[in-house]
């Protein structure tokens, strides 16, 4: 999951400075661009995980939906390249930062016990 999350926020990193660094930046592109850095630094630490991942997920279907703003290079321009944003911000978002991150020392690691059945039935 850390290596995950590390990629996912290079991604969004670069796709960041992308919006910043077009030279025909209007405010909203220069703002998307700052949420993507700060999205990308959470996603680092692994702090909200679930919460950022569903959000930057969301900014980048609107980004592919054309409801948002984009900047000419992007690094998601390709159909698949989205589509496999979007996959691993889908894992990220269902099991969580894993046990390297932020909220698993805020939270405590989620263990799952699965107990046996009862054989005198």
């Amino acid at each position: 999951m850390l290596l995950l999350r590390i990629v996912l926020s290079a991604a969004v990193t670069f796709e960041g400075l992308s919006y910043i660094r077009d030279p025909h930046a209007t405010s909203g592109t220069v703002l998307s661009g700052l949420a993507m850095f700060i999205a990308a630094g959470l996603l680092l630490i692994g702090y909200l995980t679930p919460i950022v991942a569903t959000v930057v997920g969301a900014g980048v279907i609107g980004v592919a939906a054309s409801l948002l703003p984009a900047c000419a290079p992007s690094l998601l321009d390709s159909k698949t390249t989205l589509v496999f944003a979007l996959t691993m911000l889908l894992v990220v978002t269902v099991l969580g930062p894993g046990a390297f991150s932020l909220d698993a020392r805020m939270f405590g690691r989620r263990q799952i016990f699965i107990s046996r059945p009862n054989e005198d039935v």
